[in-house]
Parts: C-alpha cells; sequence; structure tokens
C-alpha cells in the first residue's frame, strides 16, 4: 500500500467515526439534551480518542500539504482527553462536535475526493 492510499484509508475511517458521532447526536438538539445522556457522551469521548489516534498517522507530508485542515488540534483534543490532562469537560465535547466536526467532515471529503483525483 502507497502512503497516499494509506492516508486516503485513514480519511475514510475517520470520516465514518465522525458520522457515526453525527448519528448518535441526532436526537440531541441542545447541550442539555447531550449533558444529561452519559451514554452519548461516552460514544462522542471514544470516538474524538480514535480520531485523534487515527489523525496522528496520516502521513507529514499530506498534512504539510494542508495545512488549512486542523490535524494538530484534533491530536491535542485526543491527547488531552485520553490522558485527562484536566478534568473532564462535556461542554468540550459538544463543542467540538458541533462546531469544529462539521467544518472537519468538510474538508476531509473534499481532500478524499482531490486524493482520488490524483
Amino acid at each position: 500500500m502507497t502512503r497516499l492510499e494509506n492516508d486516503l484509508r485513514i480519511l475514510h475511517i475517520v470520516q465514518d467515526e465522525i458520522h457515526s458521532i453525527f448519528n448518535h447526536l441526532s436526537s440531541h438538539n441542545a447541550y442539555q439534551d447531550f449533558e444529561k445522556d452519559y451514554l452519548v457522551q461516552c460514544v462522542c469521548y471514544k470516538s474524538i480518542v480514535f480520531i485523534g489516534n487515527a489523525l496522528k498517522d496520516i502521513s507529514e507530508d499530506l498534512r504539510l500539504e494542508h495545512p488549512h485542515i486542523p490535524w494538530h488540534k484534533a491530536i491535542g483534543l485526543r491527547d488531552k482527553l485520553a490522558h485527562l490532562y484536566e478534568e473532564l469537560k462535556v461542554n468540550i465535547i459538544w463543542d467540538t462536535v458541533q462546531m469544529d466536526y462539521p467544518r472537519l467532515t468538510s474538508q476531509i471529503t473534499q481532500l478524499m475526493k482531490d486524493i482520488s483525483n490524483r
């Protein structure tokens, strides 16, 4: 498998994980709903950590080619959550999946199209 094929494989995995988060949140229209649903919080937490782990395996070349994608932010959040550098705050998870991930999934979708067209 080439480096680019591996990157594309990882991007597909990340996209699937983000879509899983969105599916779990589909019935949570407000933060108050999410705050009360510990199971969905756990799913989102696990997915954010998983996404950060996966993005660590994206080649440095691809990261440098696409600096507009917040690679380090996603990986940094993974590290923060996985190692609990500070108390887990539900609002951080909510804000990430509500504000950051819609943009991230759009950027990744475009990147996957660009890679497939090479």
